[in-house]
Formats: structure tokens, sequence, C-alpha cells
């Protein structure tokens, strides 16, 4: 082991000190600075793009209020008559059309994670690598899955099939929001 030969010094509160050092001590670490330096090696942030979710919701809210306003024309109308069938159509289309949605990425995902694949390849320390790449690799893992369930449930093995699907989807439930 190389010879500490430099210290590093830092303020702290009595009470942070006192957490640190109990903190080093239950977790069985011989000094502090071995619990330091061990902790700032394998920490690492995981940032989440909370803007997917923004978008989920007010389109949920979007799909919400399009079944309320179905709601009162039959109550209105007082058209009974198919209205279960047509709900079940409408619902089915948009979850699917959310479903799809949802994995409109993944094929750019996929393939601009083809770097990262090549370099885990190559690496030395391949779990190093996975720790600090955690966010990129799971990415990368939820892109292929949504290719794999797309290409199994809808042939779908390219973007450009795709969109055409999805405009075919959103097509359709614009006919049925139109057919009121």
């Amino acid at each position: 082991m190389a010879r500490i030969n430099t210290y590093f010094q830092m303020r702290l509160t009595e009470e942070d000190k006192k957490f640190i050092k109990n903190k080093a001590d239950k977790m069985g670490y011989n000094n502090v600075s071995a619990f330091l330096l061990e902790s700032a090696k394998s920490h690492f942030r995981l940032n989440i793009d909370m803007s997917i979710y923004r978008k989920l919701t007010s389109e949920i809210n979007y799909i919400g209020k399009n079944i309320n306003s179905l709601i009162r024309k039959v109550n209105t109308l007082g058209a009974y008559s198919d209205i279960d069938n047509f709900e079940k159509q409408l619902t089915a289309i948009d979850d699917e059309i959310f479903d799809f949605e949802k994995m409109k990425d993944c094929f750019s995902i996929y393939k601009n994670s083809y770097p990262l694949i090549t370099d885990y390849k190559k690496s030395d320390d391949k779990t190093k690598f996975k720790q600090e790449n955690y966010y990129l690799f799971k990415q990368y893992d939820m892109a292929k899955r949504n290719i794999n369930f797309l290409k199994k449930h809808y042939g779908i093995d390219e973007e450009s099939s795709f969109h055409y699907k999805l405009s075919l989807m959103k097509n359709e439930r614009n006919l049925l929001y139109g057919s009121l």
C-alpha cells in the first residue's frame, strides 16, 4: 500500500464530526479517513428527468377530460345502447397510445447506446464501469426491453414502423371521437 504523505482538512460542526465518527465505527472502519475515502469512491448520483412524468400526467388529464365529456354527452342524450362497447374501445385505444408514447424514444436510445456497450466490453473493471454509467445502462436496458416487446406483440422492429403504427392508432382514436 502506498504511503500517505498528504492530508485533507475540513470544517464542520461538532455534531457533524460526532455523526461521521459514529458512522465510521458502525460501518467497521478503523479510522474516519478510510470511511470518508471509501464513501467518496463508491458514491454516485442518480439524476431522474421528471419532465417525462409531467408530460404523462398532462396526457392522462387530457384523456380524463375527454372521457368526462363523453359521459356528459351520453347522459344528456340518453343514448346507452352501445356506449359500453364504445367506451371499452376508446379506453383500449387510449391505453395503447399511452403505452406507445412511453416507448417512443426506445429506438434512438438503443442506437445511441452502441458506444456505451463497446466501451463496457473494452473496460478492465466492468463493475466499476457499470456503477459509473448506471443511469445510461438503465436507459439501455429499458429501451431493449421495449424493442423486444414491440417486436413480439406488434412485429415492429424499426422506428419508422413504430411511428406509422402510432399514427394509425391516433387516427383510429380520432375517428371514434368524431363519431360522437
